[in-house]
């Protein structure tokens, strides 16, 4: 959604470069990010060689099985045509891992310099209570300071429930937003933590590292 985005984006000091997102599927949401980031990058929130990076493991579950008509293609075969059919190959990059593999992998690159640390992460991956806690304080870990850890499904009480927590537990840490660039209507469940009303997506800034993590 692109005021979800803008909120995200504009919360970001420093403008986006490395953009992650975390449970990619057939790649519907990607191509849409990648051309709002491009929209974007003429107004100067997004820098000129941005990068997209998409991680899931490209398995699917069961019911993806029974329901594919053509198993010789498999998700990521579908995933890269779609990115590429829409023209964003010369931004999206597929990383095939598993979320907390793949988010522990950028962390370490990082702190050795190979790679920049992620300016926004987008979760929508983990939808169980528990699984989704685990990824938010490795999403976290990966984060910049002065970026934003955003997600889907807040309306699940599984993703709710660990939100909540991590926010309850990571409140000196975090950062607050400028809710007016976008004009949409917001709650505050916990200091530091906005929830969007329409499309329930929760918004996390990393003001600073938190103490112990």
């Amino acid at each position: 959604d692109a005021r979800d985005l803008l909120l995200a984006a504009a919360a970001v000091q420093g403008g986006i470069q490395f953009f992650v997102e975390v449970g990619s599927f057939v790649g519907d949401s990607a191509v849409d990010t990648a051309a709002l980031l491009k929209q974007m990058g003429g107004q100067g929130q997004v820098r000129e060689s941005f990068v997209m990076l998409c991680v899931d493991t490209w398995l699917g579950a069961a019911e993806t099985f029974l329901l594919r008509e053509d198993l010789n293609k498999t998700l990521l075969d579908e995933f890269m045509e779609n990115v590429a059919q829409a023209g964003h190959s010369d931004v999206v990059l597929p990383l095939q891992a598993s979320s907390i593999v793949g988010l522990d992998l950028l962390q370490r690159l990082a702190e050795h310099r190979r790679v920049p640390a992620p300016d926004l992460i987008y979760l929508d991956s983990a939808h169980v209570a528990g699984e989704t806690l685990v990824e938010l304080v490795t999403a976290w870990r990966a984060l910049r300071v002065g970026g934003v850890l955003f997600g889907h499904d807040f309306d699940w009480h599984g993703v709710r429930n660990d939100v909540l927590h991590f926010a309850n537990a990571y409140g000196k840490a975090l950062g607050s937003f400028d809710t007016s660039v976008v004009g949409e209507d917001v709650w505050e469940p916990l200091p530091g933590l906005l929830v969007t009303v329409r499309t329930f997506r929760w918004f996390l800034r990393k003001a600073t590292e938190a103490p112990g993590h």
